[in-house]
């Protein structure tokens, strides 16, 4: 029991983690739909785990193993053929709630098989208690070591696709292994499986080629391949190239408009510029220009292995200087580039999810301000329009953005035009007249085609530039990493063009009414079982419920935190998630080998403090400790967590036999569903994180205070 325990946990996690790097590359590199996934994940979970445990069903683990083999496979299949299958067309955004569905609905398959496989598992045994502890004991150890296989392998060794082909493979042979007693039996089907792995994964590479030729027809794909950020494509087409990263385009060559409106409008301001920090891919047409221009470009991103394929393909300057570090960790002095810059161009792309919006922030814009020289320019491009009209949408996403910028820098700017670009600077640079800015164009050694003046006298009239400073002078929301209020902004700028989108997220983002959901489920069901007279152990319900709740919230708070402060949770995610399941072993562990009466108590007071104290320290953390910091977080919030399932466990399945062994597991999955759908992708940007995670607390008060009046 405990070594398909182990397999339980190696291949549900490996899996799980499997479809969320899959599902966030396909679904245009967007981490809120981690939430959306996990909570089809543990809804589903939830599900197999109660129809599993029912007394009168019983399916051999071998079984559902050899199920899972072939679900996790064909599940990735699908993951990255679903936004051509939706018929959009390459590289185009694919609405909010289809998305959401499509995240939630392929994560149902193998989430199902695991959390059935848990009762399956725990029914080898007579001992009711006692197999589901152990149960979940052995699931957390095997969970652990699937997250650090994932971490290792996974792009460095191996794709994902084989990943999954071998985690398939293994569990299947060890489980088959386990179920035959026979030594001759055991020894063909283990060298047989070992076969499969070895000599079957290098035939996966041209599969993978052919399906990526299927995906990004009719497009040349000369380069697909995953780096430890996401996934990359390089497409070609009658002379365009296309940096295609999760499923979005992200930069076209040639694009002279593009470049110009990057480099120009600056060099109009502070004419004797000569040192360029620009973030992002410089590569496609932004560096030439330079070039051109004898200006020095340090472009930072963090993606070597993206600057090797784009090396191939593209013929990047020579002057071209490139840093691959996140702009957070970004220490010009110690790599050797210029201390400081005469302009910072910040193009990390529109806010629509957490890991753009942090660029955003007055964090980000302090940072940006001690790299520019004293008389620096910021530039920061826009994707939004407002040439002819600046809609509600526009007007407050670019309100927020210029809020932002105005609290860490005295004087702004702003060019109207089919792509709005803000300027800011700690020097008046922008109080000069438009024949100025005119001549510096046409002194330049290069002769823009499109910043020029014939262009420029209709866009910077003042007729455009007042109608856009009102609109931007209207709102005072300002985004920060304590509350991400743009990925919500951006959605409902999205949500236009469909009309399922515009009528669910604008009844979510702009109903704040909705964020009292969850402590209406939380308040119910405490009332629902503290006051039952039924059972003397019903309330253990509500803490199954809690500590799913807790530990998923929580969870799903370090991810964002963490990415947040290092600009990675694609590779992170599988040692983080790891560590949580480790915690949830030893938990587990610690609880069976007290045997304290206490153990609910202790759990959800360390659950507590916890919130407490992450609130407290997550923004002093140094940059070289944030693994650390966020690694040890999850496993003492799952330690905590584990302890309580045990308790929980005790309480209420007592010495019964013919019980539903999937009940409490499911409870604590249904927990963790909520807290999964709500805590980051509705509360955060509602509530902000310093309240979430004061609420999280109190309910952790409110279960203590249960267990006192339920003693």
């Amino acid at each position: 029991m405990k070594t398909r325990a182990f397999l339980l946990g190696f291949y549900s996690i490996g899996g799980q983690v499997l479809l969320l790097r899959e599902l966030v590359a396909s679904l245009n590199g967007d981490e809120l739909f981690i939430s959306t996934a996990l909570f089809g994940w543990l809804l589903a979970v939830a599900v197999g785990a109660y129809i599993g445990g029912k007394p009168n069903i019983r399916t051999e683990p071998v079984v559902l193993f050899a199920i899972g083999a072939l679900v996790l496979p064909a599940t990735i299949l699908l993951i990255r053929i679903s936004p051509g299958a939706t018929g959009y067309l390459v590289g185009e955004v694919i609405p909010f709630v289809k998305a959401a569905l499509i995240s939630m609905v392929l994560m149902l398959p193998v989430g199902f098989l695991s959390g059935w496989l848990f009762p399956s598992i725990a029914s080898d045994e007579a001992r009711v208690r006692g197999s589901i502890i152990d149960v979940y004991l052995f699931e957390g150890i095997g969970a652990f070591a699937g997250g650090l296989a994932i971490l290792f392998f996974v792009g460095s060794f191996v794709s994902a696709m084989q990943a999954a082909i071998a985690i398939g493979i293994a569990v299947l042979t060890v489980s088959l292994v386990l179920f035959s007693s026979r030594w001759f039996v055991r020894i063909p089907l283990a060298v047989a499986g070992a076969a499969l792995i070895w000599f079957g994964l290098p035939l996966t590479p041209p599969v993978e080629e052919s399906l990526s030729d299927f995906r990004y027809e009719p497009f040349v794909v000369e380069a697909s391949f995953d780096t430890h950020y996401g996934r990359q494509a390089i497409l070609s087409r009658e002379g365009d190239v296309i940096l295609h990263t999760d499923n979005t385009v992200e930069a076209v060559y040639p694009d002279l408009n593009n470049a110009e409106d990057l480099i120009i409008p600056p060099l109009a301001y502070c004419p004797g510029a000569e040192n360029i920090l620009y973030v992002g891919r410089a590569e496609f047409g932004v560096s030439q220009l330079a070039d051109s221009l004898g200006l020095t470009l340090v472009a930072v991103d963090l993606r070597a292995e993206l600057s090797r394929a784009v090396d191939e393909v593209l013929n990047p300057s020579q002057r071209l200087k490139r840093v691959h570090r996140d702009l957070f960790t970004y220490d010009a002095s110690s790599s050797g580039e210029p201390g400081n810059f005469d302009v910072v161009i910040l193009n990390p792309g529109s806010p629509d999810s957490y890991r753009a919006s942090r660029f955003y922030t007055p964090f980000a814009m302090r940072l940006v301000r001690s790299l520019l020289n004293p008389g620096g320019i910021l530039l920061i491009p826009t994707s939004y329009d407002t040439d002819r009209y600046v809609g509600v949408e526009e007007q407050r996403l670019l309100s927020t953005i210029m809020n932002v910028v105005r609290k860490e820098f005295a004087f702004t700017d702003a060019w109207p035009g089919n792509r709005t670009l803000i300027l800011a600077s700690d020097s008046s640079l922008f109080y000069i007249p438009y024949d100025t800015i005119a001549a510096r164009i046409d002194s330049l050694p290069y002769r823009p085609y499109f910043v020029s003046d014939s262009y420029l006298v209709d866009r910077l009239s003042i007729l455009k530039k007042e109608r856009l400073y009102d609109a931007m002078n209207r709102l005072e929301d300002i985004n920060s990493i304590e509350k991400p209020l743009l990925p919500h902004y951006q959605a409902l700028l999205r949500a236009k063009a469909d009309a399922v989108d515009s009528t669910v997220i604008t009844q979510v983002v702009t109903r704040p009414w909705y964020s009292l959901v969850v402590p209406a489920i939380v308040v119910l069901l405490f009332l629902g079982t503290i006051g039952s007279r039924r059972s003397r152990g019903r309330f253990a319900l509500f803490l199954f419920f809690v500590a799913g709740f807790i530990s998923l919230s929580l969870e799903l708070i370090s991810f964002y935190v963490y990415q947040a402060s290092s600009g990675s949770l694609y590779t992170e995610i599988a040692v983080l998630i790891g560590a949580f399941m480790l915690g949830l072993a030893v938990g587990t562990y610690l609880a069976l080998r007290l045997e304290r009466n206490d153990t609910a108590h202790i759990a959800l007071f360390v659950l507590f403090v916890l919130a407490i104290v992450f609130l407290i320290t997550y923004a002093i953390v140094p940059a070289w400790l944030t693994i650390f910091y966020h690694t040890l977080f999850l496993l003492l919030a799952a330690t905590a967590t584990g302890a309580l399932f045990v308790a929980a466990t005790r309480r209420y399945y007592g010495e019964q036999s013919m019980v539903n062994r999937g009940l409490g597991y499911a409870l604590e999955i249904a927990g963790s569903s909520i807290g999964a759908l709500f805590s980051t992708t509705v509360l955060l940007p509602m509530i902000g994180l310093a309240w979430l995670l004061i609420g999280i607390a109190a309910v952790a008060g409110l279960a203590y205070a249960g267990l006192l009046i339920a003693r």
